[in-house]
């Protein structure tokens, strides 16, 4: 999440996407490098991006070399991580290879989206939520009983709902009237959108299962506390945006 904020910061303070890319580029190696294939395409595509680019000479072997190295290592860093670790990854890559326990969240949470079809099964009548198949359903898997019980025409409103909310706090964050104010509301937005793309993303197996809440949506405590501080914070950027002359704000 801090990852998350970083880069959108970073991106709206003027840093251009190709060096952010290069940033991250060690870091994605790693992940490739777990298949030879993967990653000899990776480095293909990575050195065509550094001839597109054209770096600085030091500043392209940098980062060629931190690319090469973190793929050398991946097997060192595979073989240092705890089982419960080693089973997280290789469910996550086919949730069948442990059905009965890591990847008994993945597989319970596609097939109550799987089951909601077109419009749902009907708020509060989802089967996988109500037999108490599906684990964790307030707050990690919440995305699953949207899908289960609304459908796709409820989960396809839902991200529509996000997609307005991330499009507003662009528009505040272009209008702000200094700018600490349009960094913070960038900030926010890059991390509700990480908390959105990841949450999502693990309830239908493309991304890791991590115990990141849905913004609005996840029952919790100190996480809507913090998401309504921040909503607080934009609404306060907007006012003052408002009386700097942007009306529509």
């Amino acid at each position: 999440m801090f990852v998350g904020i970083l880069f959108a910061t970073l991106f709206w303070a003027g840093v251009r996407p190709v060096l952010l890319l290069a940033l991250a580029s060690p870091v994605i190696s790693l992940l490739m490098a777990f298949t030879l294939t993967t990653w000899v395409l990776w480095l293909v595509g990575l050195v065509v991006l550094l001839f597109l680019w054209r770096p600085y000479l030091w500043e392209g072997i940098a980062v060629g070399v931190a690319n090469a190295f973190m793929g050398f290592v991946a097997l060192p860093v595979w073989r240092h991580l705890a089982p419960y670790q080693q089973n997280r990854l290789l469910t996550f890559l086919n949730p069948e290879v442990d059905p009965q326990k890591a990847g008994y969240h993945a597989i319970q949470s596609k097939v109550a989206i799987g089951s909601g079809g077109w419009i749902g099964n009907g708020y509060l009548y989802g089967p996988q939520k109500r037999l108490a198949f599906l684990p964790e359903q307030h707050t990690d898997f919440i995305f699953a009983v949207v899908g289960e019980e609304l459908g796709f025409l409820g989960v396809l409103l839902a991200l529509v709902l996000f997609l307005g909310l991330f499009l507003s706090l662009v528009r505040i964050a272009r209008r702000a009237t200094d700018p600490y104010s349009s960094l913070m509301v960038f900030g926010i937005l890059g991390l509700l959108f990480t908390h959105v793309f990841e949450n999502v993303g693990m309830t239908v197996n493309v991304m890791p299962i991590t115990g990141i809440p849905l913004p609005f949506f996840s029952y919790g405590g100190s996480f809507v506390l913090a998401t309504c501080t921040a909503m607080g914070l934009c609404m306060r950027a907007a006012w003052d945006g408002r009386f700097a002359g942007y009306g529509d704000v």
